[in-house]
């Protein structure tokens, strides 16, 4: 997969990205518990208001867990929302943009158009095994230093 070229050709002939969706996106996205959708007050718009997003993320992340439940992030409709709302061409693929439109159009359907601008955080939850390959949070005490 060195040349672009082949990647070009596997996933616009050989419906080469078809099974990463499956397995990645609809896959887990039927089998989970709930949608996840963190919403701002406002929309974010600089340094401060992505800092507190990532602060209310994190505490519903470890409040899931806590619970023994678990999260995973499920981004992508969000973020490729968030492209077609501000009019940022990403790709040169014009079905590509159009398939975005898509998302965005049904996902704005789901939560609204105002809900979806406001829309920090878009995850999957619900219950199972823990990962296994997940980092462990060091103790406290080992993690200060005098």
């Amino acid at each position: 997969m060195r040349d672009w070229r082949r990647v070009w050709f596997l996933n616009t002939f050989l419906a080469g990205t078809l099974m990463p969706r499956l397995q990645l996106d609809l896959l887990p996205a039927m089998a989970c518990g709930a949608h996840v959708l963190i919403v701002a007050a406002t929309e974010p718009r600089g340094v401060d208001d992505y800092t507190k997003a990532g602060v209310a993320v994190q505490r519903f992340w470890l409040t899931a867990t806590h619970l023994g439940l678990q999260h995973q992030p499920e981004m992508t409709p969000l973020i490729f929302a968030r492209y077609v709302q501000d009019g940022r061409a990403f790709t040169q693929n014009r079905s590509a943009s159009r398939t975005a439109a898509g998302v965005a159009g049904r996902l704005a359907g789901i939560v609204g158009d105002d809900t979806l601008r406001r829309g920090v955080w878009l995850g999957r939850l619900g219950g199972g095994r823990p990962a296994r390959a997940r980092s462990l949070r060091m103790p406290l005490q080992q993690l200060l230093t005098s």
